[in-house]
């Protein structure tokens, strides 16, 4: 009787754990450090369906898949990521993934694409894209994403259902160098 117990009891435990809806597939990944800069594919499908494949994103080593939040909203698509881990959890080292999405419901029509990792161990980095799905179906892009350091996550967490983060960023813009201070 006690063996049935436990065996109904280890049972139970492992139907609790449910990984979080995945967003993205991992397709590689390396050991080596992010790149300065992320190569960014994209193909836009007959079916309105937006595939984007990014290249050179950092997160942890133990990384099995990716969830997070995507948010079509007019012109802009926005993607925050977090690693999907097993139940072996995040190791204490860094790879450099490929991870393709496939968005669906997609108008053709130019978008501002913010792929944001801010969540996700590693290095704090966003990186934007522009695409015009008008003037090309697919392509690639290679894109220097800029770097943040996390300032606060609670009052706009993607997932409390908010729009944005607050990043600070670790070295200033072009157009933040040449503006004078006020």
């Amino acid at each position: 009787m006690n063996n049935l117990i436990i065996a109904i009891l280890i049972i139970t435990a492992g139907a609790c754990f449910a990984a979080p809806p995945s967003i993205g597939a991992i397709i590689d990944s390396d050991n080596v450090n992010p790149p300065k800069t992320v190569n960014v594919e994209y193909s836009y499908t007959k079916e309105n369906e937006l595939i984007l494949t990014f290249r050179g994103i950092a997160m942890n080593a133990a990384a099995k898949g990716v969830t997070g939040k995507v948010k079509v909203n007019g012109g802009s698509i926005k993607i925050w990521v977090h690693e999907i881990y097993d139940a072996g959890g995040p190791f204490d080292s860094l790879k450099t993934y490929t991870i393709r999405y496939t968005i669906k419901n997609v108008p053709k029509m130019s978008y501002i694409i913010e792929h944001n990792d801010v969540y996700a161990e590693g290095v704090d980095r966003l990186v934007t894209v522009h695409l015009d799905l008008n003037k090309s179906a697919n392509g690639k892009i290679e894109v220097e994403p800029q770097e943040y350091y996390r300032v606060d996550l609670t009052p706009d967490d993607p997932w409390d259902n908010k729009e944005e983060i607050r990043l600070t960023p670790l070295k200033k813009s072009a157009e933040q160098v040449a503006a004078p201070d006020s």
